[in-house]
Order: C-alpha cells, then structure tokens, then sequence
C-alpha cells in the first residue's frame, strides 16, 4: 500500500487528537501529574529523584527519595523529551511527544489490517476506525502512557509475523523492554515472546539469548540504577500490591504489614467478594471501553478467521494473561484502571481485527443474504466510523468539557491545586514548607510544593507520618481516609492539630503546635 495513505491517515490523527488536547491545559488526573512532574524534573532540575511522595509502599517516608520505585519512567522521559527539544518547561512542552507518538497509531493499525488481508480498502477503513479512539481519546493527548502502549503494542504484532531470524528476536527484545520500561506488566510481553519461540523453535537457546539481549539494552541500565539507588533491581512498593485487602491500603503507612498471611487472615469470603468485583468490572472495560460495544463481535469474527496466524494468537494470549493479572493478582488496580491503561496496548490489534471481522460478515452477507458488496461496504463502513466519531465526541463532551466550557471539567483538579497554592501563601506558609495532601503530584505541578500523601488511618497514623516526614501543614480535602471522617466534618474540634481556616470545601491544619 502506497506511503501516501499512512501519511494521511498519521495527519488526520492530529486533526482529532490537537482539538481535544488544546482544551487540556493540565495532565487531569494524579497518574498524568506524577508522569509530567517527574519530566519536569528530569528537564529541568536533571534530577532523578521525587519531591513529593504520594504512597508509602516503597519504604520510604521522607523527602528526597529516589523516582520510580512504583511506576515505571518511559512515559516522564517522554515528557521530559519534548521539553527538552522545545525549551518550554511546561506542560504543553511535556505532552509534544505524546501527541508526535499518536501520529504512528493509525499509520500502524493499517499496517496490520493490510498484512493481515492484503486489502487496501480494509487497511484503509481500519485507519478510519483508530482515529475515534473514544474512550482513549480524552488520555492520549495527556501526559500518560497510552500512546506509547499502542504503538509498542503494534510493532510487536507487526515483528513477531515477520519471517524467522535473528533479527526478529532482537527487535522483539527491544519492544518488550520498551513495554517493561513503560509498565511493569510490560514484562508479560517478553514472556510472551519466550513462548513463541519455544513454539516455533527446535533449538530456542539461540533466539531467547537474542530477545534477552535486545530486552537487557533498554532496561539492564535502569536494573543497575535500582540497584545503586535502592539496593534491589526491582523496586518493592509493586509486590506489596500483591496483599492489599482494599484499594486504600495503597497509602498504608506500615507497607510490612502487607503480607500474604494478613491478606489471607481477611478471610475467604472477603477475597471472593473483591476477586468478583474485579471481575465484573473488568468485564466491563473489556467489552465497553476496549471492544467499544459494537466492535466486540467484530474483533470476535476476525480472530476467528486468523487464528492461526501467530500475530493474532500472540496477542490473545497477552490480553488473557493482562486480565487475568487484573483480576486476580491485582484486583483493585486492575479494577481502577489497571486493565484500562495494560490494555491499550492491544488496541491497535482490535481495531484492524474489528475491520478484518466486518469484511468476513460482508463476505457472508454476499453470499448468503444476496448483499450488495460495494454499498455494504459502504454503508456499513461509513456506519461505524459516524458511530465511533459520535461516541468518541460524546466521551470528549463528559470528561473533558463537562457542563461548563468556561471551567473545564479536565482542568478542574489543576485549578483545585492552583487555589490550595494560593490560600497557603496567603497563611504565610513557607514555599519550602512540607504538605500534607491528598494529591502530592498535582499539588507540585500547580504550585511547585513538595508533598507528601495522607496516609490511610487515624489520626495517630497521621501525626506519626508527619513527624517522621517532617510535613508542617495538613489540607484536608472532602476525599480523605474514612478514619478522618470526623475531622473533616468538625474541624476545630481536634486537639492535636491546629485548625487555620476552611475555604472552598478544604480544611487547613498546623502540625507545629502538635511537634512542640
């Protein structure tokens, strides 16, 4: 197929995705802040460490401490890249490169539906298909990984088909050490990899030596950094994920008591109770978000017609094992996003299947209903696309606009932390001064204050956190710990704090009067 359309449909991808992006002033949500703020720091102070710390589960409780030890940095040295070219240490410096990567996703997801039929117009409707992400759409011109997952996602469906050698197995190293360096499940993908080639190979050693090779050059170096900077070359917070027994003991302050004897002690009933609850709503996100409702059939048909191609079967198997990881290893990250963010990476995959599986079911409408081939083709190719292009805008309207243009329900948490910066200084609160908050990252974003998070507990547990991590002053919001309910409903009536004032919703405490 000729270059010209992969150009055209890569240009067509900004003209829907740089509409949506230049509504988002700020990253949106704690995720996107943690990415753009760590790229502010790699651009602009080249520093690899933290000055905030929004969980505890990692060990550390005091400020400096070493980046990354939960998420994983491809998607800050994104942002700090674009920075860096642009000279603007901003976020709309920081999201340049997120919006450059999307440029590749519909490019690619052509790509495969062209290799998969050999069919122009598939390829084409396919391109078609990507460019109303829908659910995607307000994410991927953000400071986030989704962009990065797709595109990694499609060249290692693209590589893994291609004929057999050496060369293949290297480059399939390198795009899973992408993945990892992207995401910590991005490690499922090179095990995936492993699996092929002992599928296909009489004497694998040879092509696993290769992909390890190609695997090791992205992230042996950050391996070595882990271990220089915390003594493991992988860090600790992301196994202590293994026992939370709710989604709030990700901002437990005693992460040791996370363990396998303390998840099970919970009992059975409660852990099937949360193994359900993630299921269905990963259930959920799979066949509305990923599946887009009306794709599910369609991706349905076309891995049916292609399951023997590797490509098809590979990325199967990826999507299993990433719910199935969701579900049950992680059932409360998996359940809050996890599946969501995992899952794009596939999602190139589905949309040219999706396209593959509507051309079987013209086929068959052909031949057994007596259709029209060409007005088939185009009524219900054009139908999908409007459809798609309606929700996509429907998705933009909610979460990105929300009711009221002029106060952007995207930037609202950016706002939010805009205002906090603003009533600190307005208390004489030392720019140097620690916080204690809900969202350490967007407060540093907003403000460049250094945070740290509120821990899940009482007030005990809180006076002990900010002791240990030195924080002077207390923002507690109307989303705070359940144990705190009280002192956000009677503020003035605690003791061991000292109230300052209330303003917008959100009270302010001293934590000096509580040290002396």
């Amino acid at each position: 197929m000729s270059w010209k359309y992969y150009l055209l449909f890569g240009s067509l991808s900004l003209l829907i995705l740089v509409p949506i992006s230049f509504l988002q002033i700020a990253p949106g949500y704690m995720d996107a802040e943690y990415y753009y703020a760590m790229g502010l720091r790699i651009a602009r102070d080249k520093s690899l460490f933290e000055p905030f710390i929004w969980n505890y589960l990692s060990g550390f409780s005091s400020l400096p401490q070493p980046a990354f030890t939960f998420w994983m940095p491809l998607p800050s040295f994104l942002a700090a890249l674009g920075m860096a070219l642009t000279g603007l240490h901003s976020f709309a410096g920081a999201k340049l490169g997120f919006l450059a990567v999307f440029i590749f996703v519909p490019p690619l997801t052509m790509k495969i539906a062209y290799d998969l039929t050999g069919e122009e117009k598939t390829a084409k409707l396919a391109g078609l298909v990507s460019l109303f992400p829908v659910f995607y759409s307000s994410f991927l011109g953000t400071t986030d990984s989704f962009g990065v997952l797709m595109v990694l996602g499609a060249l290692f469906f693209l590589q893994i088909r291609k004929e057999e050698g050496l060369k293949k197995y290297l480059f399939l190293g390198l795009i899973a050490g992408l993945m990892h360096l992207t995401r910590a499940d991005g490690l499922l993908w090179f095990a995936v990899a492993c699996f092929y080639i002992f599928m296909r190979k009489e004497n694998p050693v040879k092509a696993i030596s290769i992909l390890g090779v190609g695997y090791l050059c992205v992230m042996a170096p950050w391996f070595i950094r882990n271990w220089f900077m915390i003594g493991e070359i992988m860090p600790p917070g992301a196994s202590r994920m293994l026992w939370l027994t709710e989604y709030n003991d990700l901002f437990t302050f005693e992460p040791d008591e996370l363990t396998l004897a303390n998840w099970y002690k919970q009992g059975l009933f409660e852990i099937s109770r949360d193994l359900l609850g993630a299921f269905s709503t990963n259930i959920k996100t799979a066949l509305v978000v990923q599946g887009q409702i009306v794709l599910v059939p369609l991706i349905g048909i076309g891995i049916k017609k292609n399951w023997q191609d590797w490509g098809v079967r590979s990325a199967v198997v990826i999507w299993g094992l990433i719910f199935f990881i969701m579900t049950i290893v992680f059932p409360f990250a998996g359940s809050r996003g996890g599946l969501f963010h995992s899952g794009a990476a596939l999602q190139p995959i589905w949309w040219a299947l999706a396209v593959v599986g509507l051309m079987d079911l013209i086929t068959w409408g052909v031949n057994k209903r007596g259709w029209i081939r060409k007005q088939a083709e185009y009524v219900l190719g054009a139908g999908l696309a409007i459809f798609l292009a309606g929700m996509t805008l429907f998705i933009v309207q909610d979460r990105v606009i929300g009711k009221d243009f002029s106060q952007l329900q995207w930037n609202q948490s950016y706002r939010r932390s805009l205002e906090i910066g603003k009533e600190l200084t307005q208390l004489g609160v030392n720019t140097e001064a620690l916080i204690m908050i809900n969202n350490p990252p967007g407060l540093y974003v907003a403000t460049d204050r250094s945070a740290v998070v509120i821990p899940n507990g009482g007030i005990d547990t809180l006076l002990r956190s900010a002791e240990e991590s030195g924080a002077e002053v207390l923002i507690l919001e109307v989303n705070h710990p359940d144990a705190l309910d009280y002192l956000y409903s009677e503020p003035e009536k605690e003791d061991k704090l000292e109230y300052l004032q209330t303003f917008s919703g959100v009270h302010y405490f001293s934590f000096r009067s509580s040290k002396e």
